[in-house]
């Protein structure tokens, strides 16, 4: 009875012993298998990482045009060589504006808008007015959603309207959003009639 339990024994050693090398030989295999690709995902992770910070960074630097900015507007009357400036509301079409597009888009303006300072807390736009200008009464411009009609300093409100975006025409919506000058009272109130009738 004695050695039927020493060979029952030793048989459940060697058992064990065959089971242990079985699993410690698959164990080597599969992590040599998955630990190549585990050190791979690992270091594709570490990349992305690496690049999605540097992203990150290069977004920082970026300054958009946005409403925490004090938009100053000065208007250049090159007649008298003065500037006036006034702080203003910025137009929503500049809201999000890096600086080049911001230059792109006063540049296609009719009137000469040139950008004079471009920082975080600070936006200041020049227009030139010259003799050709003087002789304009009036500005014609969508702020804010309504038409709104200046005095051609583009500084004192002529005409606050009710006129909305959604009530012009087509084909006058980026007209207005742009701007342009009228000559007299005429001219203005024969606009005003044409988009409205």
């Amino acid at each position: 009875m004695k050695k039927a339990l020493k060979i029952y024994t030793l048989l459940l050693f060697a058992l064990f012993m065959v089971f242990t090398v079985v699993y410690y030989a698959s164990y080597r295999s599969i992590s040599e298998k998955y630990g190549i690709e585990l050190k791979e995902m690992e270091s594709n992770i570490a990349q992305i990482a690496t690049q999605a910070d540097a992203i990150r960074v290069n977004m920082a630097d970026i300054v958009l045009v946005s409403r925490k900015m004090t938009y100053i507007s000065e208007m250049y009357d090159s007649v008298s060589n003065t500037v006036t400036e006034a702080v203003e509301t910025i137009p929503d079409e500049w809201i999000g504006l890096s600086r080049e597009e911001l230059i792109r888009k006063l540049s296609e303006y009719d009137c000469a808008m040139t950008l004079v300072s471009f920082s975080e807390d600070r936006l200041v736009v020049r227009e030139s007015k010259t003799a050709v200008q003087s002789e304009y009464r009036y500005y014609v411009v969508l702020q804010e959603g309504f038409l709104v009609v200046y005095y051609s300093d583009k500084q004192d409100v002529f005409l606050d309207t009710d006129i909305t975006l959604n009530k012009l025409p087509m084909n006058e919506k980026e007209r207005l959003k742009k701007g342009f000058y009228v000559k007299n009272n005429t001219e203005l109130y024969d606009y005003l009639e044409s988009i409205t009738g």
